[in-house]
């Protein structure tokens, strides 16, 4: 079985590109001396000034685009350990390990960033989110308490978006530790139920945890966002996940004890997109993930400013969700 999940790359300029259209012509310039010398060498002074301002503009411009292509990746991993998932990660320190060592060099997701979500759930031909009450029964499976309503819905206890929030500490030994918030349609500033857990950022690699309480569950089974360098269409790479039968519903899949999830992934291109928080340029990262129970899908929209933005996942029961950025802070 496969997931087809395909998009258009978009386009993207170039210096050269630039360089051509900018760079001035000599023809446009009469340097027919028809004035004293001290006007034309006044002259050719100026043009010959903005030459070279324009060169070393198309310089550098072409040396921004083609860095990504001559950096040495080789060179970065050695400053990083495999570990036994196939993920870079950094390499313990010799001393005294502080709270935040894994965070403490990331560009994107920093101590105290908050990034909030909307995401809808398409399955059946309805677009969906999830209700799920605060408080439950005593002696009840909290994370099974919970149901599709229509997203437009004004129920009280409707999960209108999610978040996750950048803590200070670390998750699962080596990565940054992250705080999932699900926020109330009635009232957006409480949070009735959270998680925790991690997210790896470093120059060899992003990858993170999805959203797992819940309905979210769900995203075990499908590609984790993750993107490795190089950042360039062509770029694959692959990882594998064992996953018990405590992930499994009956609103999307059932299976006796462990499986094995293999993924595959692509960047695909380089694509900008229109959010909430304006344009952002992406790359595009497909992901695959395939067991004995089947396959899912994900696009990732990754931007190297802001991180994963938006997440089209298709998932083990075909339905599919969509989770974009709504708020940055």
């Amino acid at each position: 079985m496969s997931i087809d999940l395909k998009v258009s790359p978009g386009k993207f300029s170039t210096g050269i590109r630039y360089c051509r259209q900018n760079a001035p012509k000599m023809e446009d310039y009469d340097l027919v001396c028809k004035v004293n010398d001290s006007e034309y060498l006044r002259q050719t002074s100026a043009i010959i000034k903005f030459m070279r301002q324009s060169i070393q503009l198309c310089t550098v411009l072409v040396l921004g685009v083609s860095c990504r292509q001559t950096e040495n990746i080789g060179e970065i991993a050695k400053d990083y350990l495999l570990d036994d998932l196939g993920i870079y990660v950094e390499l313990p320190p010799s001393g005294e390990m502080a709270g935040s060592y894994y965070t403490l060099d990331n560009t994107i997701y920093t101590i105290g960033k908050t990034i909030t979500f909307d995401y809808w759930i398409i399955r059946h031909g309805d677009t969906l989110k999830i209700s799920a009450p605060p408080n439950v029964p005593p002696g009840s499976d909290f994370q099974r308490i919970w149901d599709f309503v229509p997203a437009g819905k004004d129920d009280p206890n409707k999960i209108e978006t999610i978040s996750i929030s950048v803590l200070d500490g670390i998750s699962n030994d080596q990565q940054t530790m992250i705080k999932y918030n699900y926020q109330l349609h009635a009232e957006p500033e409480r949070e009735p139920f959270s998680s925790t857990s991690g997210v790896i950022e470093n120059r060899m690699n992003v990858w993170m945890h999805p959203h797992r309480d819940k309905y979210f569950m769900i995203l075990e089974l499908n590609p984790f966002p993750y993107i490795q360098k190089p950042y360039e269409a062509g770029n694959r790479w692959t990882w594998s996940l064992g996953i018990g039968d405590h992930w499994a519903d009956d609103r999307w899949k059932r299976w006796s004890n462990s499986i094995r999830n293999n993924y595959e992934y692509e960047i695909i291109g380089e694509e900008e997109i229109e959010t909430r928080e304006g344009e952002m340029m992406c790359w595009v990262v497909q992901g695959t993930a395939t067991s004995e129970i089947g396959a899912t899908g994900l696009l990732a929209y990754f931007s190297e400013r802001y991180g994963f933005v938006k997440l089209d996942y298709v998932n083990i029961d075909k339905s599919r969700l969509i989770i974009e950025v709504k708020e940055i802070r």
